[in-house]
């Protein structure tokens, strides 16, 4: 064992109790053997997805693949659908929307894939964790630990200049960013509103910030447009009672889809032409 490697052993016991990791780093690729072995996971699951799931060829970018692979909330799986819809989308009229942004990955995503377009990406957050629970949104008998709403309070917060950081470290065009900091609740009927919509991507966690997304997105959704809901069939039921609700009154107009079994933790809303 080298002295650096016994001089780092002893700094994390350390560190560890701060919730800090010292790792080395390859001077080739600046990632870690971690970050490089979930890269290379990735590109094959990238793959698997191209010959077994979507009918047609599919295939993300190394820098797509990148911002997949540090995303913490949103699935893998659920992020080759997001592309997958979006790239569908984008021969329709309108600009793209994602409704709880978390840290930010997932928005810099979904910018990568329309960055050679004139369309505009709306983020819709707090950008202070959660929003408060409503009792459509707890089970009678709520897990412990990771499954309750209780487990994620102020744990999930990340700050606006996160998100636009992202944002700039792929170059997406500063005058097509709309940012909407607020509970979206207050803020979808706000004047800074897009006025057509050819994609969503709906991560709310909750019943009543789900319901009120999309019932704002169908006001502005173009025909073959896609809404992906976040969180289906997953911990909390709000967002199943949202998105039921929603599609009862809605039937005539969407088609309401899921993915493959291994990965049903989303749903799909598309718009008929």
């Amino acid at each position: 064992m080298s002295l650096s490697w016994k001089l780092g052993r002893i700094v994390n016991s350390f560190l560890k109790k701060f919730g800090i990791k010292i790792v080395s780093v390859d001077p080739k690729s600046k990632k870690t053997f971690t970050e490089t072995r979930l890269f290379n996971a990735l590109t094959e699951l990238n793959t698997v997805f191209n010959y077994y799931v979507f009918d047609k060829e599919f295939t993300l970018d190394e820098e797509s693949l990148q911002l997949l692979s540090v995303s913490m909330y949103t699935k893998y799986n659920t992020g080759f659908y997001l592309v997958n819809y979006l790239r569908q989308s984008l021969d329709l009229r309108g600009d793209v929307c994602e409704f709880g942004v978390g840290q930010g990955a997932i928005s810099a995503l979904l910018a990568q894939e329309i960055k050679n377009t004139d369309k505009r990406i709306w983020l819709f957050d707090i950008f202070e964790g959660f929003t408060k629970p409503l009792e459509k949104d707890i089970r009678r008998s709520e897990p412990s630990q990771s499954g309750s709403i209780g487990f994620y309070d102020g744990a999930i917060s990340f700050p606006e200049n996160l998100v636009r950081t992202r944002l700039d470290d792929i170059n997406f065009p500063c005058d097509r960013i709309r940012i909407v900091p607020g509970f979206i609740e207050e803020t979808i009927n706000g004047p800074m509103l897009p006025q057509t919509v050819c994609f969503a991507y709906v991560d709310c966690n909750f019943y009543e910030p789900t319901l009120k997304a999309l019932q704002f997105l169908d006001t502005v959704l173009q025909p073959g447009g896609f809404m992906i809901v976040d969180d289906y069939d997953f911990l909390f039921p709000g967002v199943n009672r949202a998105v039921d609700e929603f599609f009862d009154y809605q039937k005539d107009k969407y088609s309401l889809d899921f993915p493959k079994t291994f990965c049903r933790t989303f749903c799909i809303l598309s718009r008929k032409k």
